[in-house]
């Protein structure tokens, strides 16, 4: 699009596609753990924003800038892979004390025990995930793209615990999240949800939290946050089951 725009007539249509294509890739870049690109995209959707607004034109001479700057980052594309991402960065002890044997086999005991379904509409986050609950320990994981695909694989899959993005479509996150609740599903109503979004929907966290998410996470998540969120949400039901037992 952008070679095109470069070589050939320059069509507004396409310079506000082009912009909107390198704002998604921008966040994109962002919530992939890569800041790096994601603030150099950014920089670029700013100038993009600019002539919009009258302060630059988007001509030859602009659009040709946005290319050399889209070209020097190409020679670092070779090190955009999941394996180097931010969010993968290792591990800290979860309790805040040195890592044993005993919390390092607790741990293992935790995430090996999780049937995760994952729903989100960004297939290379949908990749991120399934890596970082891979290298966690996490056996069964499956995703989906929206609600309603999320709800048919559980049919088969029956998750334990449901990760899932606030914005999608045909069904968004708290949409699902009603119908698990209201047993709408074949997941179970008690079923721990741990919901993702962006700063943009942090100030409704509590209209979720009080229909019964576990946990809400902001992007761009790392493999910290969601074993620690994993993890809490399993010591919570088993702290629940021993106080059940010691009652009945």
């Amino acid at each position: 699009m952008l070679l095109s725009l470069v070589q050939g007539p320059v069509d507004d249509r396409e310079v506000r596609d082009l912009y909107g294509e390198l704002h998604r890739m921008a966040g994109t870049a962002q919530c992939m753990g890569f800041p790096f690109f994601g603030d150099e995209l950014a920089k670029i959707v700013y100038d993009f924003e600019k002539c919009t607004s009258g302060a630059l034109k988007a001509d030859k001479i602009f659009l040709g800038s946005v290319a050399k700057r889209f070209d020097r980052l190409s020679k670092l594309l070779e090190y955009v892979t999941i394996r180097n991402s931010l969010l993968l960065r290792d591990l800290e002890p979860l309790e805040g004390v040195a890592e044993t044997r005993f919390i390092k086999a607790r741990y293992q005991q935790v995430f090996s025990a999780q049937r995760v379904l994952y729903c989100d509409d960004d297939p290379a986050l949908q990749q991120l995930m399934t890596v970082i609950l891979d290298d966690l320990g996490v056996k069964a994981v499956e995703t989906a793209s929206d609600g309603r695909e999320l709800l048919h694989k559980a049919l088969k899959f029956k998750p334990n615990l449901v990760i899932t993005d606030w914005q999608m479509s045909p069904m968004a996150g708290l949409q699902l999240l009603r119908y698990i609740r209201q047993g709408k599903s074949a997941i179970d109503t008690n079923c721990p949800i741990i919901f993702l979004s962006t700063v943009k929907t942090v100030n409704k966290i509590e209209q979720v939290v009080g229909e019964g998410v576990a946990r809400f996470l902001v992007k761009p998540f790392n493999k910290a946050s969601i074993a620690r969120a994993i993890y809490q949400i399993a010591s919570t039901d088993s702290k629940t089951e021993t106080k059940i037992r010691k009652s009945a």
